[in-house]
């Protein structure tokens, strides 16, 4: 099915092929791949999932593990930063309640 969406694309000059015998996966998976080569990026539909259910799992080798590691980083910076206007929040609002509540100084 894959491989049939892909050959009839507007922008697929090769004919389907059809494959038989026991290497039929492995021809129509280099089929797939030598048109994917020879097309642009832009002229290759998108595909979505229905349902994110259906998906596989996926494993540790599915990440670029570079990227977690930046994002990881960001999100550890973005913490920070929050945590240290949460404390200066905190700080600055205590500092208004105890002047509240200090008894007036008297003026002799």
């Amino acid at each position: 099915m894959a491989k049939k969406t892909l050959f009839n694309l507007d922008v697929v000059e090769k004919r389907l092929i059809r494959r038989k015998g026991n290497n039929k996966k492995t021809s129509d998976a280099q089929d797939m791949l030598n048109v994917l080569i020879e097309i642009s990026v832009p002229d290759l539909p998108l595909f979505v999932a229905r349902d994110l259910a259906n998906m596989p799992p996926l494993s540790v080798n599915h990440f670029d593990i570079s990227k977690f590691a930046r994002d990881i980083d960001i999100l550890r910076t973005e913490l920070l930063l929050f945590k240290t206007a949460q404390e200066e929040s905190t700080r600055r609002l205590t500092e208004i309640v105890q002047d509240a509540i200090k008894p007036p100084s008297h003026c002799h």
